[in-house]
């Protein structure tokens, strides 16, 4: 990891890196401004209810259950009262984790736990296929150079939406979309929400089964809840599996625990 007292010079050369690619045309976007964007232009396709009242969780045992509205009730709270400058300052420092660093950038920005049209979002940090800190180099780890949409679609594909657009571009205006929320949570929103969202006729053979498989076709961002919730992996649906953690993980509990180690101080 870099070293903490570098994050403010390497921000300021990093912003002039970027905006001079920016003016050449290239496939850049940090992560921290598809976060910030905002936009006045209506995100959902129908009716959002906040996913606290939307969950009717029953399942999962006590010893590990953490609900919606323990996390949601928890962000708002020490969210409202932060010190924003001197929060900055506690992460240049590096006594503040990457992960809360980030929450205070999505609340900025307006984005909501459980808002399902403007969600919390976190960077995919691990492609599941290494255990974290097992992989050798490399391995294992999220190219955090590269959008997630530009890795899940491949350059030849961002190319092509650059010259067949109205307006060019190269990437999506949304890093995290109402639908992939929706799939993310398939386990635990209502059916008469995914089939208003993902399909009119449920079929639940065709979402993703695995974590895996879930990052592979995801163009989109990563949520907070996996790095929370153990119960987002179990399914309340018939005929839908529970979601399945990499085979490095014992269950959802000890995939939850890694993975949030691995978020709290990526670089």
């Amino acid at each position: 990891m870099k070293s903490d007292g570098s994050r403010e010079a390497e921000g300021n050369e990093q912003d002039g890196d970027e905006k001079g690619a920016r003016g050449e045309g290239k496939h850049r976007e940090t992560f921290v401004d598809a976060v910030c964007r905002l936009t006045n232009e209506p995100r959902c396709s129908g009716t959002a209810l906040p996913d606290m009242q939307e969950q009717e969780v029953q399942v999962g045992s006590e010893g590990r259950r953490k609900s919606a509205h323990h996390f949601l009730a928890m962000e708002e709270s020490l969210l409202e009262d932060v010190d924003w400058p001197e929060a900055v300052r506690s992460w240049q420092r590096g006594e503040l984790s990457n992960y809360d660093y980030l929450l205070i950038l999505n609340y900025l920005a307006g984005r909501r736990w459980g808002d399902r049209c403007f969600h919390t979002v976190m960077p995919w940090v691990i492609d599941m296929s290494v255990k974290p800190g097992m992989g050798q180099g490399t391995a294992g780890w999220r190219d955090l150079t590269k959008s997630k949409w530009r890795l899940a679609k491949g350059d030849e594909q961002l190319d092509f939406t650059y010259s067949s657009s109205e307006t060019p571009h190269h990437i999506s205006d949304e890093c995290l979309s109402e639908l992939a929320v929706c799939i993310y949570k398939a386990r635990r929103l209502p059916l008469w929400i995914l089939k208003q969202q993902v399909r009119s006729v449920y079929e639940p053979n065709e979402y993703p089964s695995s974590m895996s498989r879930l990052y592979e076709w995801t163009p989109d961002e990563c949520i907070p809840e996996f790095f929370t919730d153990a119960d987002i992996f179990v399914s309340r649906h018939e005929g839908m599996s529970d979601l399945a953690v990499p085979e490095w993980a014992c269950d959802c509990t000890d995939f939850i625990s890694l993975h949030r180690g691995v978020c709290l101080f990526f670089s």
